[in-house]
């Protein structure tokens, strides 16, 4: 048996939590671990990130995930100096939540 899930009144973005990194750190190293948590009333579907405006990694949630997260590594090097690091989290109906924190590689 095969049950699904219609929302026709979800009009709430997904929130975004718990980014790494923090905003205004200073991160330096080879690499970093960027990380960051989406919830949702619903369920989540996916998790983009974005460096300095451009597509850089995307991870899919489970079918009905109302908690899903997204990791990436970040070559560090060529990098340095302010960048800015954003997060969109889509909802099954199309609501997007952003987070956009700002970083310095040294």
């Amino acid at each position: 048996m095969t049950y699904y899930k219609v929302y026709s009144t979800d009009t709430v973005a997904p929130t975004l939590h718990w980014p790494n990194p923090a905003d205004g750190v200073t991160i330096g190293g080879g690499s970093y671990q960027i990380v960051v948590s989406s919830s949702d009333d619903h369920a989540v579907e996916k998790i983009e990130l974005f460096i300095d405006n451009t597509y850089t990694a995307a991870t899919t949630c489970d079918d009905i995930a109302y908690e899903c997260q997204l990791a990436y590594n970040w070559s560090l090097r060529g990098v340095h100096g302010r960048h800015t690091v954003t997060f969109r989290s889509h909802d099954w109906i199309g609501n997007v939540g952003t987070l956009t924190t700002t970083v310095n590689v040294s």
